[in-house]
């Protein structure tokens, strides 16, 4: 990468920055009003995540789309990664993963903080650098903010196929509701949430239980016990005057089940992963265009792996078990993480410039704790290795620039400096165009690196230790348009080209590529018809040229929406469909996956406002009955037709 961006060009860099600076100004950015955030979020036309601070989305050359509060009320989504499948271009892997414009690298963040924890893992073939078990309860949401495309430039490593920012909910009225549903599969859903505000100081949480069995769909040999997800999520808000503030985060989560019997090899399983993530955050220069804060954040992740393993002879070190008369190997694998650090960003509105800059160190530490009598450890005790503690460092600088009533240009790059790989550049530049006030046209190019993860380079378990950082760049052009207040559409376009791609797969399949391409295309079109209806329609093409036969789980995407409203009935019918699959996994242990090569999934919804204070729906899942989750050769993971009935009460 220093080859890539050398240090001539890096000066050119500073110099390109430190020159648009003293530009004369030819436009004032909004007022810096408290009013211009607050409209941020009342209305989809302001954004932050993709320039770090509140912009007009119509100003703002990248692909943004926003789920709101509204939004996931009407379709009683019981969790983010429910909302984000019916998001044109995005793909839900394994329940737990989400893959952007065909690249499961992302970043998700809560408020802005960084949650995916650097220790990438594997669905379906694919390694993915976030497990969505770690954000919050979706009563906690007030609206989600997807960012296609890469943005290593203002986030990092990972920022590659896309951002994904959870905005939680303040308290701000005396209020309680209490949720509970129930439908197929055994599932049972209990949450209460709880909001407030006396004086400056404002609370907002929620605690759920959930419990299900959800897995011998597609897989009726499975024997597993239920699923047990338990969340608890606090926020709590003290305001200093109009311009500062202080805000303290936690999100607790435990996610287990067991009890697999799946042949003749595996006789017990049981997983359990815990996740406890804080951060505390000091807001300055708030109601402003350029607000900065300083933060802390400490996340903590520990993953439980007990199972038995039964052989008809005494091949690998084991124990006899008289019951089944074979011989019995025990494995018990425990990990734990913990990543912390700080965060600082501020800004400065200069004329017709918002210059924004940030530092980070984050340090991101891995221990396991091993008993495995298959590989022959037999004792117990913890393994370390020299890859289970890593420091980054990095700097980041951006300029906004306004010229007229009708361009904006995006100038911006940032240093990363790694305690295994050193130092790497991620520059950018964006433009946007403005013929009318409801139109923009964009085109962005960036770079960007990733490292391998500890699990990539540690060699006990699966990986190999002179991998390289993956390095690439990515290029957007766009066009968006309301044609009135009932009408828009977007167009997007977007190449990624990655080189010294890092691994993904499991066991024997996981080696190093040489470099991988993704393109493709967006479109998608929205029309509300009168005050009752409404639809969405969107389409979405991903082509990867990859270096050997794995398959991209959705080529052709679909999605639709049929939007009905009046007074307190809401209905809505949602598609999410699929074709073009190649039908190829590269297994160790099966050639080809019985997934489907097409498949066509409707959920409908209903609900319906008793009182003020009462509402009740009903919601059928995939009615279709389609097998879609992609989640490797075992598909149990996949959700089926599922039924639920709920209600919620507001006091």
């Amino acid at each position: 990468m220093s080859k890539i961006f050398s240090a001539t060009s890096r000066r050119r860099l500073t110099a390109a920055l430190t020159v648009s600076l003293l530009l004369p100004a030819s436009q004032t950015f909004a007022a810096d009003t408290n009013e211009t955030v607050r409209n941020y979020l009342e209305s989809e036309d302001f954004v932050i995540t993709a320039e770090r601070i509140p912009t007009n989305r119509w100003d703002t050359p990248a692909t943004v789309h926003v789920v709101t509060a509204e939004e996931i009320e009407r379709n009683k989504y019981q969790s983010v990664e429910e909302a984000l499948s019916h998001v044109n271009g995005l793909v839900i892997q394994g329940n737990n993963a989400v893959m952007i414009n065909g690249n499961p690298n992302i970043v998700v963040l809560v408020d802005g903080q960084r949650l995916d924890n650097d220790n990438a893992y594997s669905v379906g073939g694919f390694r993915h650098s976030v497990n969505l078990l770690v954000i919050p309860s979706i009563k906690m949401v007030e609206r989600i903010e997807i960012v296609k495309g890469g943005y290593s430039a203002l986030y990092g490593a990972d920022a590659v196929g896309g951002v994904v920012n959870i905005i939680t909910k303040k308290g701000t009225r005396h209020e309680t509701t209490l949720d509970f549903n129930a439908g197929s599969w055994h599932r049972y859903n209990y949450e209460i949430t709880n909001q407030g505000a006396v004086g400056k100081f404002g609370w907002f949480f929620t605690a759920g239980l959930h419990k299900s069995h959800p897995y011998k769909y597609g897989d009726t040999s499975a024997n597993l016990s239920d699923i047990n997800d338990n969340t608890l999520s606090i926020r709590l808000d003290n305001r200093f005057d109009d311009r500062s503030s202080l805000t303290l985060n936690f999100m607790h989560r435990s996610h287990g089940y067991g009890k697999f019997d799946r042949d003749e090899t595996t006789t017990h399983r049981h997983y359990f992963d815990l996740y406890n993530n804080l951060s505390l955050t000091y807001n300055f220069k708030e109601g402003t265009s350029t607000p900065g804060f300083f933060r802390y954040f400490r996340n903590y992740k520990a993953a439980n792996r007990k199972y038995d393993d039964i052989y008809e002879t005494d091949e690998y070190i084991s124990e006899y078990d008289v019951v089944t008369h074979k011989y019995l190997s025990r494995h018990d694998l425990s990990t734990y993480q913990k990543m912390q650090g700080f965060d600082y960003q501020n800004g400065w509105a200069l004329g017709q410039h918002k210059v924004i800059a940030g530092f980070e160190w984050h340090q991101n530490k891995i221990d396991s704790w091993e008993i495995d009598a298959l590989y022959g450890r037999t004792s117990e005790g913890y393994f370390r290795n020299p890859y289970n503690k890593e420091t980054n460092r990095a700097y980041y600088l951006q300029d906004t620039m306004a010229f007229g009533d009708k361009w904006t240009a995006v100038v911006g790059a940032r240093l990363d400096q790694n305690s295994r790989f050193g130092r790497h550049w991620s520059p950018k530049i964006a433009v946007n165009y403005r013929p009318q006030d409801k139109t923009k046209l964009y085109a962005w190019w960036g770079r960007f690196y990733r490292i391998p993860s500890w699990q990539m380079l540690n060699d006990d378990l699966m990986g190999r230790s002179n991998l390289k950082a993956e390095t690439g760049s990515t290029t957007n052009v766009g066009v968006e348009h309301n044609f009135s207040d009932k009408t828009s559409a977007t167009l997007n376009f977007f190449n990624t080209e990655r080189k010294h791609a890092l691994p993904f797969g499991s066991y024997s399949e996981y080696v190093e590529s040489g470099s991988i391409k993704e393109r493709g295309v967006e479109i998608s079109f929205t029309q509300k018809v009168d005050d009752h209806f409404s639809y969405t329609l969107g389409y979405s093409h991903t082509k990867t040229v990859r270096y050997d036969s794995w398959h991209y789980p959705q080529p052709n995407g679909f999605r639709a929406g049929l939007h009905y409203r009046n007074r307190g009935l809401r209905a809505n019918l949602l598609a999410v469909a699929g074709s073009g699959f190649d039908n190829n996994f590269k297994y160790e242990d099966a050639a080809a996956s019985n997934a489907p090569r097409r498949f066509a999934a409707l959920d409908f919804n209903v609900s319906y406002d008793v009182t003020d204070w009462a509402t009740v729906y009903l919601r059928a899942v995939n009615f279709t009955n389609q097998n879609y989750s992609y989640g490797g050769i075992y598909q149990y993971n996949a959700p089926g037709r599922f039924v639920m009935g709920g209600a919620t009460f507001r006091f």
